[in-house]
């Protein structure tokens, strides 16, 4: 098994640039093959989608993440970025090894090891300006290194305010509608990397949610073109806040279950 546990402190993370962190939060766990953990989670505000990031302040950017009593809380608070993009950045809690770090002792592997990823989660958005509420998803060729054109990227959209998935609508599937998006340099930053991203949004107003994360990665294929997706990577499970150049938002997540069960 590629996971181990020990002893690390609840989840507190503030920052405004690139700062991360590691800890646990005791509304989010994680059960393999029906045993129960409370994972070591990565922990980050990343404003990648930000221009000369290295020159924000405290006043410019404020994000935090925290493992509070009750629930486990989220804010973004933003004044006049300059971004080349709508989104500015993101600051999520990790699960598994992202292509650019932080990195944890938990490699999710492919997804033909996993017969289902089903997720439970329940929340509160509350937000002004553009904002939204997300799982993050990188799917990879490879076990190591950056994304590339034949890699895959799979947002899951909870909650958004004044902004809508990119892409062009394809199906409803389950509890949500599905876009899809060819994504090429030129587009966004120029670390952008090639590919293509399939975005599921939820069609309805509920501030809870059960899916199965493989089945959303198995319906995507036909939009891939790719055959042999079961042999590709679950890098990173991402899950927090996107926002955008004037933004304010606070998230309350009461539980988030992971409950992962082996192909046989």
């Amino acid at each position: 098994m590629d996971i181990k546990f020990f002893g690390i402190k609840p989840i507190k993370l503030e920052g405004f640039r690139f700062e991360s962190g590691f800890g646990y939060s005791k509304h989010v766990t994680l059960k393999l093959d029906k045993k129960k953990h409370f994972p070591i989670l990565a922990s980050q505000v990343i404003n990648w989608g930000v221009k000369e990031p290295w020159k924000l302040t405290p006043e410019q950017v404020k994000c935090k993440i925290i493992d509070k009593e009750k629930f486990l809380y989220f804010s973004a608070l933003t004044r006049n970025l300059c971004c080349s993009s709508k989104i500015c950045g993101f600051t999520a809690i990790k699960l598994g090894n992202p292509p650019w770090g932080p990195y944890s002792n938990f490699v999710i592997g492919q997804v033909k090891k996993w017969n289902s990823i089903k997720i439970d989660v329940e929340w509160d958005f509350k937000a002004k300006g553009i904002t939204d509420l997300v799982f993050d998803v990188w799917i990879t060729k490879n076990k190591t290194g950056v994304p590339k054109e034949t890699d895959i990227e799979l947002m899951v959209w909870l909650d958004y305010k004044n902004l809508y998935p990119f892409g062009v609508k394809k199906e409803d599937f389950q509890d949500f509608s599905v876009l899809y998006s060819s994504v090429e340099k030129t587009e966004f930053i120029p670390h952008q990397p090639c590919g293509t991203i399939s975005y599921f949004y939820t069609k309805n107003s509920a501030e809870r949610i059960k899916f199965d994360m493989i089945k959303l990665i198995l319906n995507s294929v036909k939009y891939f073109g790719i055959k042999n997706i079961k042999n590709y990577w679950i890098r990173t499970i991402d899950f927090g806040v996107e926002y955008a150049k004037n933004t304010k938002a606070e998230a309350r997540i009461y539980k988030l279950n992971y409950d992962f069960s082996s192909a046989p």
